[in-house]
């Protein structure tokens, strides 16, 4: 494996950069550390910076020029997401659901209509979707969920109930999975739909998180669904969203923003001094900054890995499990860290007096519930014992 980018791909990283240098303005960046995208959706800046994407293409990047996108090899959408990160801007937006998870699943396994239809209004942000998959039974056991979707003629009846729905109150379609034969093994009895949020039955309430975050608790009654919303073959619907958690799991911008975090914190232990000696100089803390630097190496030898198998047109599959499982247990070491580092000034939010690094004490033990996303670190060890190491259930 070449831990080394092509030429023309090191191009392409100075193009991105020269337009960031211009696209994000201190509004953008003031804009991203105050508003929780899920919650309040784009402010004005955030908006046009969007926008700017989506005119450039970079948006589509890996998108297949026959589906309206660029065709550009994965190694430059890598390079893209890294430069985001080390700008301070971020691909999750609003779109992301369809952008990242949706349309790949439609190239895959989506009808000549659906993508003549589905995929260009994706692209210019006409469509947004949520992705309801979790339920109050089923999260990390994603299989055994109980929304049923039973066919009446040219529809699907959906009823049931979904959870921790992200961007519910942003999107116009919901991403959903749903159980279509309620007699089949549970891996087996699934389908994928593209569901219509205001379709009559379908009724969302907030949900606010600790962290100040708002997601979608979804009932489902009666909702009816077109035939020709649904993605791929009948009862088949795992196996297509297992393109999606694939997705999911991979990504090199969040290793270059983990990477980016740990050079700030290794900077502060270093600059700051506590009882008149400098915080890099106490052992506990030395030890725990070495931890954390050693863990974003080898998130990123993981992350290449995984970038290397995209590259050659493959799936990685247990290879993305084992960088999500190394990724996740490493934010649990650094958060220790920046325990020790930052003491008790940690606890205190952003803005308010005393506060160190702008409140990254308390967002890096937020970030700890986001460990579950995806699948717990439990269903990552499943995998990668079952599809990577061939052991039995």
């Amino acid at each position: 494996m070449d831990f080394n980018y092509p030429p023309e791909t090191e191009a392409f990283r100075e193009e991105i950069r020269a337009f960031l240098r211009e696209a994000v303005t201190p509004e953008y960046l003031e804009e991203q550390r105050t508003m929780m995208v899920d919650r309040d959706g784009h402010g004005p800046a955030t908006q046009r910076f969007v926008d700017a994407l989506r005119e450039r293409g970079y948006l589509t990047l890996h998108w297949p020029k026959e589906y309206g996108g660029q065709g550009r090899p994965v190694f430059e959408q890598a390079v893209f997401a890294e430069e985001m990160a080390r700008a301070g801007a971020s691909t999750y937006i609003v779109g992301s659901v369809g952008l990242n998870m949706v349309a790949p699943a439609l190239m895959h396994y989506g009808s000549e209509q659906q993508k003549k239809e589905i995929l260009p209004k994706i692209a210019s942000g006409e469509i947004n979707f949520c992705q309801m998959f979790t339920e109050p039974e089923a999260g990390s056991d994603l299989a055994s969920l109980r929304t049923t979707a039973i066919r009446d003629g040219d529809e699907y009846v959906v009823n049931g109930t979904k959870v921790f729905i992200t961007w519910a109150f942003h999107a116009n379609y919901g991403y959903l999975l749903a159980r279509t034969d309620p007699e089949a093994p549970k891996h087996r009895g699934l389908s994928l739909f593209m569901l219509d949020m205001k379709s009559p039955g379908v009724e969302i309430h907030p949900l606010s998180l600790i962290d100040g975050g708002r997601h979608g608790l979804i009932y489902l009654e009666n909702v009816r669904i077109p035939r020709a919303n649904l993605i791929g073959e009948e009862n088949r619907g795992w196996y297509h969203a297992a393109i999606t958690l694939d997705f999911e799991r991979a990504g090199i911008g969040a290793v270059t923003r983990n990477e980016e975090d740990i050079k700030r914190l290794i900077a502060y232990a270093r600059t700051t001094e506590r009882n008149g000696q400098r915080l890099s100089a106490d052992p506990e803390i030395r030890k725990g900054l070495l931890i954390a630097y050693r863990d974003s190496r080898i998130t990123r030898a993981l992350a290449m890995r995984v970038l290397d198998i995209q590259g050659h047109g493959r799936v990685a599959n247990s290879e993305a499990s084992e960088l999500s499982l190394h990724s996740r247990l490493a934010t649990g070491r650094t958060s220790e860290t920046k325990a020790l580092v930052y003491g008790m000034y940690g606890q205190l939010f952003q803005d308010t007096p005393y506060a160190v690094e702008d409140g990254d004490g308390v967002q890096s033990w937020w970030r700890l519930a986001g460990r579950h996303a995806a699948g717990t670190i439990e269903i990552q060890k499943n995998i990668i014992a079952q599809r990577g190491l061939g052991m039995p259930r």
